[in-house]
């Protein structure tokens, strides 16, 4: 009997979005017989990226422990990340990432979901908009940062105020409350680095009597809640990654480590906007899709030392607010 391919899933819950990642790549794991390993509590927060030796020994010395095959994960620190794939362990980052090690690979269109954001303002914005950028800091969210101002230039009048803050929805609430103290000036679009964080600078706004009726807001992933907020007109566009896609497509990329012990250096999940006229179809799209998985798969069990055992568009000015 060939045995059963083991891999461990470490994607933060903090974000609607990557609850329903976490959820789908658990799904997929089930269809192609892959065990999923539940590592332990205190080694789970391997995204931040200043861990301290202790911490990356732990994580490392559990991953043995646990014989895992392949890890996939949302950001992971270097240090422990050259000791994983040293070993022969493939890892697959849903995250972008500028570091390229074998038997590593990170997701990549980041870049292209902003641009269309960019593209979608320049068509509905005037020629002297002020567009409140929120989320992103130091490298993290360059690529959608880069992307922004790059569709947006082919409009060179319209502004960009970035806001630069962590991916939680309180971090983007928190540094728009202190930019609103700092800027009365209209502002006649959002756009979130995540749906969460669009949602933030809505919020602010609102709460400060600053967002007028034609202000559009716009984000990237697709979450539930984002979906829910266009549908009653309360945000207007996001891109979304195919979240289903995107699962499968990482499931196939760790699988196909373990197995060749070869990975491409990056991915690229599909993509699709999704504004008020095509929102309801693809709830119900997706639901078919959360549907059918989950009548395929076999309820989870625990293993004999503790782990879970789980039987489309694809491929201007800037000011920085410290």
């Amino acid at each position: 009997m060939v045995a059963r391919h083991r891999i461990a899933v470490q994607v933060g819950m903090h974000d609607p979005y990557w609850v329903q990642v976490r959820e789908a790549v658990i799904r997929h794991a089930i269809q192609r017989n892959v065990e999923v390993v539940q590592l332990g509590t205190l080694t789970r927060n391997i995204t931040n990226l200043q861990l301290l030796p202790h911490e990356i020994d732990e994580f490392f010395e559990e991953l043995l422990v646990q014989d895992v095959h392949g890890l996939i994960c949302n950001t992971i620190a270097e240090p422990l990340l050259r000791r994983i794939v040293a070993r022969g362990i493939p890892i697959i980052d849903a995250s972008e990432s500028f570091l390229r090690y074998p038997l590593f690979t990170s997701r990549r269109g980041l870049y292209d979901a902003a641009h269309t954001v960019g593209h979608w303002l320049a068509e509905r914005l005037q020629p002297d908009a002020r567009v409140l950028v929120v989320g992103g800091y130091d490298d993290m969210g360059l690529s959608r940062l880069m992307g922004i101002k790059d569709a947006l230039a082919t409009v060179p009048t319209i502004q960009l105020i970035h806001i630069p803050c962590e991916w939680l929805y309180h971090d983007g609430v928190a540094a728009t409350e202190i930019w609103v103290d700092s800027d009365v000036t209209p502002i006649d679009a959002v756009f979130g680095l995540s749906d969460s964080l669009a949602s933030a600078g809505r919020d602010v706004l609102a709460r400060h009597n600053r967002l007028p009726p034609h202000t559009l807001i716009t984000g990237i992933n697709g979450d539930p809640l984002a979906m829910a907020e266009i549908n009653h007109g309360h945000m207007h566009m996001t891109v979304e990654t195919v979240i289903d896609s995107f699962a499968a497509q990482m499931i196939d990329l760790v699988i196909y480590g373990i197995q060749t012990k070869q990975l491409p250096a990056t991915y690229d999940p599909p993509r699709r906007v999704i504004e008020r006229h095509n929102v309801a179809q693809m709830s119900e799209s997706i639901a078919k899709v959360n549907n059918a998985a989950c009548a395929k798969s076999k309820p989870a069990s625990l293993s004999p030392n503790g782990s879970e055992r789980f039987s489309i568009i694809a491929s201007s000015s800037t000011k920085s607010v410290a």
